[in-house]
């Protein structure tokens, strides 16, 4: 069974007053973990509250005219606020995530303090116990009025057990997902900005090569999973204590019997050999199924993969769309300048400034360089004059790899292949006519497309000849 442990941490009761067990929901009895289990994974896990289409929109919106990321504090507001509308339904104010990360910094220091140095007076006012735990009440309660509209199963639930649910989700936002998914977001932008990615990120890796992303998600996820281990406990026979046996999930990930001599090293893989090997998610422990009462494997492993990749796409997009190609490419975009000023001035960093633990990363913040030095205006074909045969062919991959066509809507490229295909029919522009104006036109000969204000209308130029035309609607 599991006990009440966050990772290798025991966690306190005291700060779990709402549940009669008085632990995370990660020890909850077998019975109760029944119940909540299949409804946070219906929330989060595949098919459940989200998709990819909205995920990419959050993320676009979070780096839109973003010109700082402090990289500790915004990757936790984006998963806070993403989460919250996943898990709950609740679209939190900017105010509000700040409110809530100021509270899950309290909560996991008093959460994860001793048993017995909590009932200290002294101690309890040093940690701000009885404050977090008013607060705690009130996010419960939060969640106790709007999961009933989130999730169906709630309606029928008893209030105590609705209690159970909401604290459930509360754990969830605050030490699963809420930790685990911004440490892998923060080691994502670190690492090319550290002295140990110089050292060892692959020779040949570009940064913004979109394509290699999940591998260099899932290579991080290996080499620094945010859960480095977990306990769990096996019954004794007759009055022996049960024994605490412990996992060590980070030195799996590098087992040289699994993953071969390269399992030290940093090295993106085919994406097939980590969805066979990966345990950071628990993946072997269903029971016999993702949401089955008896399964601990990770149940939004697909969200919080999908919620790195789409998040670290958007990033890379602001450094292509601003930068020539080069391996560096995005330290001339995006410069690691210390958090704190000294001085009214952000310190910039060296690598060697940026830290790598297995337990996280050192703060810092990125800063977009906006204003570039201004340049006599030239027309392209004086400026691909100036380029070198090798500029001239990064050139031509960045046009290749960036083209904004490929970023469209299904409506966009509808209209591109219409126009296209009008074209390939007409001998030349001017036999693409417009639709007249004084021609009486059947029902039958209009056709309503998918993209909004057009439709599709059939004409006849001479008997022989069937031409089509766009009638755009006022």
């Amino acid at each position: 069974y599991k006990p009440g442990y966050l990772g290798v941490n025991q966690m306190n009761p005291a700060a779990w007053p709402e549940v009669p067990w008085q632990t995370i929901a990660l020890g909850a009895p077998q019975e109760a973990h029944a119940k909540v289990r299949p409804l946070i994974t219906k929330l989060t896990g595949p098919g459940g509250r989200w998709s990819l289409e909205w995920l990419s929109e959050q993320a676009k919106m979070f780096f839109r005219g973003r010109g700082r990321l402090d990289v500790h504090k915004d990757t936790r507001a984006f998963s806070t606020r993403v989460l919250h509308q996943v898990l709950t339904g609740i679209m939190l104010t900017e105010r509000e995530g700040e409110e809530f990360m100021e509270f899950q910094a309290r909560m996991l220091i008093f959460g994860g303090s001793p048993t017995g140095l909590s009932d200290n007076a002294i101690v309890r006012s040093i940690l701000k116990a009885n404050e977090t735990m008013d607060e705690k009440a009130r996010w419960v309660r939060k969640y106790e009025e709007a999961l009933p509209k989130h999730v169906p199963e709630c309606q029928k639930m008893s209030s105590s057990d609705l209690t159970v649910f909401a604290s459930a989700v509360l754990d969830a936002l605050l030490f699963a997902g809420g930790q685990s998914v911004p440490t892998i977001m923060q080691f994502a932008l670190a690492i090319p900005y550290s002295k140990w990615g110089e050292e060892n990120l692959p020779k040949d890796y570009q940064f913004t090569d979109v394509t290699k992303l999940p591998s260099y998600v899932w290579e991080i996820m290996r080499r620094f999973p945010p859960v480095a281990a977990f306990v769990f406990a096996e019954r004794s026979f007759g009055n022996s204590p049960d024994q605490r046996v412990y996992l060590h999930v980070a030195q799996a990930q590098r087992d040289l019997r699994v993953w071969g001599e390269t399992a030290g090293e940093f090295k993106l893989r085919p994406l097939a050999e980590y969805h066979r090997l990966s345990v950071g998610f628990a993946e072997p422990a269903l029971a016999p199924k993702l949401a089955s009462p008896n399964a601990r494997a990770c149940p939004a492993k697909d969200l919080a993969m999908a919620m790195l990749t789409t998040f670290m796409r958007e990033f890379l997009y602001t450094i292509e769309e601003s930068a020539d190609y080069a391996r560096d490419m995005h330290k001339k975009v995006w410069v690691a300048k210390s958090t704190v000023p000294d001085a009214g001035v952000h310190k910039p960093l060296s690598p060697s400034d940026i830290v790598l633990t297995a337990n996280g990363v050192t703060g810092f913040t990125l800063f977009k360089i906006i204003d570039t030095p201004e340049e006599e205006p030239r027309t392209g074909a004086e400026s691909l004059k100036n380029l070198t045969p090798k500029d001239l062919e990064a050139t031509r991959q960045i046009a290749v790899r960036a083209n904004k066509f490929d970023r469209v809507n299904t409506s966009t490229k509808f209209l591109i292949e219409l126009v296209k295909s009008i074209a390939a029919n007409e001998p030349t522009p001017a036999s693409v006519v417009p639709v007249p104006q004084n021609e009486k036109i059947a029902a039958a000969d209009i056709w309503t497309g998918p993209i909004p204000g057009l439709r599709l209308i059939k004409r006849n130029d001479a008997p022989e000849t069937l031409t089509r035309g766009i009638q755009q609607l006022g």
